[in-house]
């Protein structure tokens, strides 16, 4: 069983310098997503452009409160707006 309160993907454009938002699943209907993102907004973005699958069990612990994508992940709202 598979368990998110919200989920958003995005892949990294063409000139890998941005984020794109592809879709989203919220279940509150509530969060505010951005159509696109820099990739510096989220810690994990170096380690995805070197293709690696990343599965973040904890977000308030295994992420970066000073990045903006981060803490608006940790908190449920997507990251920045």
């Amino acid at each position: 069983m598979l368990d998110f309160d919200a989920m958003a993907i995005r892949v990294v454009n063409a000139d890998r310098h941005a984020l794109e938002l592809v879709g989203v699943l919220d279940a509150e209907d509530g969060a505010q997503y951005a159509d696109m993102a820099a990739p510096e907004e989220y810690s994990t973005s170096r380690r995805i452009l070197k293709g690696e699958t990343i599965l973040v069990h904890d977000a308030e612990r295994e992420l970066d409160p000073k990045r903006a994508g981060d803490r608006g992940s940790s908190r449920g709202g997507g990251g920045p707006s």
